[in-house]
């Protein structure tokens, strides 16, 4: 039976479009799902959007990448727009602020070449199934709108940053996964020929190994799998075919099923296909072209191009290097303390990178000078704001460098060592006597406190914290009542498997998210739900903050949570009190992995839905009360779409993303339209130069 098509009715085109939008794909869900209604939404809102204002379609896309940092709906929105007639002349103007990283470049040359065929069915997505194995690769399509677009933008790369994209190897292994969908048989022959080798190697194996070997290696290859001994021939015959078989018989076959799974356009396809003529030294290289053979040559070729003449790479295949990066400088040269010395100094090491290595950082055996460089450069605001790292990924670093209070640390020579990372026989010298001084034929041991340099820089992130809460998050004014659910399902990983590092699991999402929004509260009322428990009668608590420590409070909110149950019930009584008595908030934030959406799954008594209830506080205590409802698990996969991305102050988020405190923030502003066509004119905007 047909799947029957959404009727939409829309009221005002651009704010539904940027309700949807937002809210509903903060979630990373799949745009091929031919089953997924809101993918259908979105196209039909484009299309009304496109017909009555074709520019916002645009301006919205370069702010949902600048802003939200939402990238995939932005690249499937550029698409979309360089195929509509009405919004194709705008393209010129937002898509090199829009397509940031070469990744975006493919991703949107990819989607024009789906969405054509899905335009040409006027968006008949149930066809979509037909194109899963279509062969697109036998001819790629680029309208000429979009073609001038990635000429102009391909331009702006620097090889820095075509070197993960543009290597062969990359583009070996893309023909080959196309060729694997195309002819799934090829990987069905591959597998078998594979076995073969392998019991093969294994006969060979058995025949030249002894048995009083075979019986000693197998015990000393059983031991030698956790002690790193050699365990004879018969114990490295094992390493090699555990190696083997994970390499060819994973446990999770990762090979993609269809063109959605895997990308199956390369960058030397879109120089082809578009006709790029410049920089000439970059598509030659991304090519494989032969180097010129002399200067003469090569001045001809690359003529106003500062780039210089090598002779030794005469008449040899150009190709872009890999570029030097603070992995590769680790992988060449091993990591020591030297090393991370050479990338501090020489300002390689990225802040991203720097913050998630903290860690090794301390234990590498730096001196107390690049110690101090470090931790300035992690509370600094400059740095905070270019680094784009959300909150959590800072919290992650903080939790990581407060465990190390709690760990034994040696010093061996100027690298510190957790003691249960030692071999056994020195973690029980360690133990017995971490003070006293070994023979003359080991290094010495002393125990090393270094609780000062712990607390500078969990100070240096608590500040960093604050000035990404600050960048993401403006002032909440009036009263704000705060919601997180900590059931026994919020322990399940956040939407998409999406992680912060060590930070994976709603409940720590939730606590994390509620106690960053509190922050910017004029005033707040910060509540933990989920059932009722041994040493608390009610299915909900109040816990009253009032240190401004974000992991002691984190500590505090996770302690009191024991004190509730394992289930779920919304706090119906502390909304009806609230109503009946009253009190006056201008905010409801909900934190929760269950949807507050009407017709889908929400909670209710029975007689009365959670939206309803709030609906109710709404109509008898604050007509203009705004409320926040955050899905962090993204369940909506069924919803009743009727109008509810139209309901005025009621905004539902499902899933989780880096952009949820800013898009809260946005609608703290008035209007999300006039704040996001004010953003976009900043592209109009003259350059300042200092």
């Amino acid at each position: 039976m047909e799947q029957e098509k959404p009727v939409v009715k829309i009221e005002d085109p651009n704010l539904y479009l940027f309700n949807l939008v937002s809210s509903c794909l903060l979630r990373d869900f799949r745009f091929y799902d031919s089953s997924d209604q809101r993918r259908d939404l979105i196209v039909v809102a484009l299309q009304k959007v496109a017909d009555t204002d074709p520019e916002f379609v645009l301006q919205l896309a370069y702010y949902l990448r600048n802003q939200l940092y939402i990238r995939t709906t932005t690249n499937f929105i550029l698409a979309f727009a360089a195929i509509n007639h009405k919004t194709a002349p705008f393209i010129k103007k937002y898509f090199n602020k829009s397509v940031l990283l070469p990744s975006d470049f493919l991703d949107v040359c990819q989607w024009s070449q789906i969405l054509y065929f899905l335009h040409k069915s006027h968006y008949d997505f149930e066809k979509i199934v037909d194109l899963k194995t279509h062969d697109f690769r036998n001819r790629l399509r680029f309208n000429p709108v979009l073609k001038e677009a990635l000429k102009e933008r391909f331009k702006s790369f620097s090889i820095y940053h075509l070197g993960k994209y543009c290597s062969e190897a990359r583009r070996k292994k893309i023909l080959k996964d196309y060729q694997d969908i195309l002819h799934p048989e090829r990987v069905q022959k591959r597998k078998e020929k594979a076995k073969q080798k392998l019991n093969k190697e294994e006969g060979k194996m058995e025949e030249e190994v002894p048995r009083h070997e075979e019986a000693r290696g197998g015990r000393r290859g059983e031991r030698g799998g956790r002690r790193g001994e050699r365990g004879g021939k018969i114990g490295k015959f094992a390493a090699k075919k555990a190696k083997f078989m994970k390499k060819h018989y994973p446990a999770k076959d990762p090979k993609p099923k269809s063109m959605f799974d895997s990308p199956f356009i390369t960058m030397k396809d879109i120089i082809r296909t578009t006709h790029m003529k410049s920089p000439q030294f970059v598509i030659r290289s991304v090519l494989g072209k032969r180097y010129p053979e002399n200067e003469l040559s090569f001045q001809e070729a690359f003529h106003g191009e500062d780039v210089k003449f090598d002779p030794t790479l005469a008449n040899k295949r150009m190709k872009i290097e890999t570029p030097k990066t603070w992995e590769t400088e680790l992988s060449s040269k091993g990591n020591k303390p030297e090393v991370w010395a050479k990338l501090i100094h020489s300002n390689q090491l990225p802040y991203m990178a720097m913050m998630r290595n903290l860690r090794n950082l301390l234990k590498a055996g730096l001196d107390d000078n690049l110690h101090a460089k470090i931790i300035n450069r992690i509370g600094n605001k400059k740095a905070v704001a270019n680094a784009k790292m959300f909150p959590f990924q800072y919290f992650s670093a903080l939790n990581e460098i407060d465990q190390l209070k709690t760990k034994e640390l040696v010093k061996i020579g100027e690298k510190l060592v957790e003691v249960d990372e030692l071999p056994v026989e020195m973690e029980e010298e360690v133990k017995e006597d971490k003070e006293m001084v070994k023979p003359e034929n080991k290094k010495p041991f002393k125990s090393y406190t270094i609780d000062t340099l712990i607390e500078d820089y969990k100070t240096a992130i608590k500040k960093a914290i604050q000035t990404a809460v600050d960048k993401n998050l403006e002032e909440i004014t009036g009263h704000t009542l705060i919601f997180c659910d900590v059931s026994g399902s919020m322990s399940t990983p956040i939407s998409g498997g999406k992680k912060y590092g060590s930070v994976t699991k709603c409940t720590e999402v939730a606590l994390l998210l509620g106690l960053m929004i509190k922050s910017k509260c004029q005033k707040s009322t910060f509540v933990i739900f989920s059932s009722p428990g041994q040493e608390h009668q009610e299915c909900y608590l109040e816990v009253k903050l009032v240190s401004d420590d974000i992991l002691e409070d984190m500590k505090k909110l996770e302690s009191e949570s024991g004190k509730l149950g394992g289930g779920t019930d919304f706090p119906f009584k502390c909304i009806r009190e609230h109503i009946e008595k009253k009190i006056h908030v201008d905010n409801i934030v909900i934190l929760s992995d269950m949807m507050i959406s009407n017709g889908y799954s929400e909670i209710d008594t029975g007689e009365q839905s959670t939206s309803d209830l709030l609906n109710e506080y709404r109509n008898k205590v604050n007509t203009n009360l705004k409320i926040f409802s955050v899905d962090l698990r993204g369940h909506a996969k069924v919803l009743n779409l009727g109008d509810e991305f139209n309901e005025q102050n009621y905004i539902r988020i499902f899933g989780m993303s880096d952009g949820v405190l800013k898009f809260i923030s946005v609608k703290e502003k008035g209007s999300q339209i006039e704040e996001i066509k004010k953003f976009a004119a900043e592209i109009d905007a003259p350059l300042v130069h200092e």
